[in-house]
């Protein structure tokens, strides 16, 4: 007969295996996300987060920007469209005025005279760059032969003389001048006898001798002949203070060779009611002046419409604006004249500066307001784990000081059960009270400390003896101080303002603290002020005093202490009690001192 054995394995031993592994496990999951949470944090370091920050406020400025820039392109080019349509009617308007004028005072010199009056129109309604207009050019043809009459092609330096000498008359009274019902203007437009330098076109930069709103050209002297004339003397004036302004300057431009002119003084002829204004302005832009053409010489468009419009583009902040209209003047409206413009917006050429500065002006808003945001954020995220870590530590120290105590307490309890060493039942007893006021005084600690944090202000405040407060706290402690042979001195005075018994509960920490991990033998040092109070003693717990701020954590241990216990919540709610009142408190250590220093604030 066979008999088959099967030996069990020991189901307590398999248990208490099976715990173990389980808590091994615990503690490599927990390591593994501290571990994480520190990578991450790594990697999430200030100038990580700080890239980011900016690199989002960044996009949001850029969106900002664009939508201002965008807001800014859509009003100037509104504004661009309407000053076009203003500068074709203002010439719509000045071509049949000009050459009614022509057909009454100079037939004879009807096309000279024509061709000159046309370039004065053109060139006095060249935009000055306005609205983001950065180019203009124009021409005008003769609309039944196709002849081109005047363009934007050259330099123009024309004068225009106005005589309305016959506006008066001095048939008023006891001789005074009177404007007549039906006055007569004669005009003439002399060409200027020699080329438009540099130094005369900067001198006349925009329209009828304005260079711009502070300075006025006025000629001192004008050389004419027949059909010719020339500059002498120019004056300068600042008109910034008054509308006659104030000579800053005189430039002489009288030609070396004035044969054929005379000269004369166009003020003394103003009072005369004759009128010499000299029109100098640059040429126009050649490649407008090629669109205008171009459109000209579309034979559809321009034979069977009186008006018509071309835009091209050049990108999205630029575009030419090409247009044509034709304009009838004279007796029944016999003669025609064709007038093609051609404007160029562009913004980025008119404002390039100015969205320069903005963009640099956002760009360095966008970084300082990244700067910021990283570094709360980076703080803050570092705040969020230091607490978790902290209260993770401090669970798990709690953890442990209150499993040794469960331990004895268990394995006493076990005792009594069994009834082993029943001689011994009063000191089971006695040790599982113990054990338990020690968990019970852990728990209230931390009860303490947790209302402490929670606490907005401190009630019951009244002046403080901190001296005598001292006393009393000494003789709870004397009994446990004899038995490590530790003696007391105390110096000096102090008084705080505050919730006595707080502070009582303060000192008692620290005194206590002393007292427990004081060295035997030794002397705690109280030195008491309105100004500083230190309680120091001799340590020999080895404490290397790199980290003081360590000591503030809830059952932090020394390394080179075996019993368990720590230094439980005593220096966090003594720190908390403290920064209630305005008290700063410190802790210096090394490895064979402590000492807390206690400054008011």
């Amino acid at each position: 007969m066979r008999m088959h054995i099967t030996l069990l394995p020991d189901r307590g031993e398999y248990v208490k295996k099976l715990k173990g592994y389980k808590e091994k496990q615990s503690t490599k999951k927990e390591n593994r996300t501290r571990k994480k949470r520190k990578r991450y944090l790594k990697r999430k370091s200030f100038s990580g987060i700080l890239a980011v920050s900016m690199l989002c406020w960044i996009m949001v400025t850029g969106v900002v920007s664009a939508g201002i820039i965008k807001y800014r392109l859509d009003i100037d080019k509104k504004n661009a469209e309407s000053s076009f349509d203003d500068y074709m009617r203002l010439i719509e308007l000045r071509i049949p005025i000009e050459y009614s004028g022509i057909e009454k005072e100079a037939p004879e010199y009807g096309e000279v005279q024509l061709k000159r009056r046309f370039d004065v129109i053109l060139h006095s309604f060249i935009p000055p760059g306005d609205f983001g207009i950065a180019g203009f050019g124009g021409a005008i043809y003769d609309g039944k032969t196709g002849v081109l009459i005047a363009d934007t092609s050259d330099d123009c330096a024309l004068l225009r003389m106005e005589d309305f000498s016959d506006y008066y008359s001095t048939e008023g009274i006891a001789g005074e001048e009177v404007q007549k019902k039906t006055p007569v203007t004669k005009t003439w437009i002399y060409e200027y006898a020699g080329e438009p330098d540099e130094r005369l076109l900067s001198l006349y930069d925009v329209v009828y001798g304005y260079n711009d709103s502070q300075k006025q050209i006025r000629p001192d002297e004008l050389y004419l002949s027949d059909d010719k004339f020339y500059f002498g003397r120019l004056g300068v004036y600042d008109t910034s203070q008054s509308h006659e302004g104030l000579r800053v300057e005189t430039v002489d431009l009288t030609p070396g060779d004035t044969a054929g002119f005379i000269v004369l003084d166009p003020t003394e002829r103003m009072e005369e009611h004759v009128v010499y204004s000299p029109v100098v302005i640059r040429k126009g832009s050649e490649k407008e002046l090629e669109l205008a053409n171009n459109l000209y010489a579309d034979d559809d468009m321009i034979d069977t419409l009186d008006g018509g419009e071309s835009i091209s583009d050049h990108g999205v902040f630029a575009y030419s604006d090409t247009f044509y209209t034709v304009v009838r003047a004279g007796e029944e409206l016999s003669r025609e004249f064709t007038v093609v413009l051609s404007f160029r917006y562009d913004f980025l050429e008119a404002h390039g500066k100015q969205i320069v500065v903005f963009l640099a002006v956002m760009m360095v808003l966008a970084c300082v307001c990244g700067y910021f945001t990283a570094k709360y954020r980076f703080f803050r995220l570092k705040a969020h784990y230091d607490l978790e870590d902290y209260r993770r530590d401090l669970a798990n120290a709690l953890a442990h000081d209150l499993k040794s105590p469960l331990t004895v307490i268990l394995g006493l309890a076990e005792n009594l059960k069994e009834q082993v060493n029943t001689e011994k039942r009063d000191y089971y007893t006695g040790q599982i009270i113990e054990r338990v006021k020690e968990m019970d005084h852990m728990t209230e600690q931390l009860l303490e400390y947790s209302r402490l944090e929670d606490m907005e202000d401190i009630p019951n405040k009244e002046c403080v003896d901190v001296g005598e407060l001292i006393k009393n706290v000494i003789k709870k402690h004397e009994a446990s101080a004899e038995e490590k042979r530790m003696k007391f001195a105390v110096s000096g005075s102090a008084q705080l303002k505050g919730n006595a018994m707080l502070l009582h509960r303060a000192f008692d920490n620290l005194i206590l603290n002393s007292v427990q991990h004081g060295s035997a033998d030794s002397v705690i040092e109280i030195e008491l002020s309105d100004r500083e109070m230190l309680v120091s003693n001799s340590y020999d717990g080895r404490y290397n005093g790199k980290d003081t701020k360590a000591l503030f954590e809830g059952f932090r241990k020394d390394k080179a202490r075996t019993r368990t216990g720590g230094h439980g919540l005593g220096l966090s709610i003594a720190r908390e009690v403290f920064r209630r009142h305005g008290i700063e408190m410190t802790i210096s250590a090394d490895s064979s001192s402590f000492a807390v220093r206690l400054v008011p604030g």
